[in-house]
């Protein structure tokens, strides 16, 4: 068992579970995140994909109802809406997705996914792919990447310690705020 933040968990490298949280967009890359891991769900894989987030009936970018209903027919995929709890989010999670199609800036989903030691499988674009060089996860430009990825055997608890270790030498707010400090200073 591996304890994080107060919950502790069970880190079986043969279940994969998949948390996405943030506004429900095309461009989030959340249906195709679906998609693929439908494809290791389809190889016999145990997996799980949790998304928080809500529709936005009014942002012509956002999921449609439809989409969302699809989403949820899918056997492995839980919604929850939006929730501003962090541990509800992260809790029982050890991939954090986001494959989105433009560049974030750095994604805070994706660093508040460092802090909870979760493993990050994003894409290869800037504010994604600087949270997954560290040795923590990977960044893919497509599906065949993905799969290749959860194909080879890793040690998912080694990952997860990366992630974290990723997070407190370069992402924890203080680290963040001092190197933003130093800028203003030159």
């Amino acid at each position: 068992q591996m304890c994080i933040r107060d919950s502790c968990m069970s880190d079986r490298e043969n279940h994969l579970k998949f948390v996405y949280a943030g506004r429900l967009l095309r461009s989030k890359g959340v249906l195709d995140a679906a998609e693929m891991v439908a494809k290791l769900f389809r190889m016999g894989k145990a997996v799980e994909f949790k998304v928080f987030g809500e529709v936005d009936p009014e942002n012509s970018a956002s999921l449609s109802m439809e989409e969302l209903k699809y989403l949820r027919s899918l056997p492995f995929v839980k919604t929850y809406g939006h929730v501003e709890d962090k541990e509800h989010i992260f809790r029982d999670s050890n991939i954090a997705i986001l494959l989105s199609d433009y560049n974030e800036g750095l994604s805070r989903f994706l660093i508040e996914a460092l802090a909870y030691k979760l493993v990050i499988v994003t894409v290869n674009r800037p504010g994604c792919r600087e949270l997954a060089m560290h040795g923590n996860g990977v960044c893919i430009s497509n599906e065949d990447e993905f799969i290749n990825f959860f194909e080879e055997p890793f040690n998912l608890v080694e990952l997860r310690q990366k992630s974290y270790d990723a997070f407190k030498t370069f992402y924890e707010d203080v680290k963040i705020y001092n190197s933003y400090k130093e800028l203003l200073s030159e």
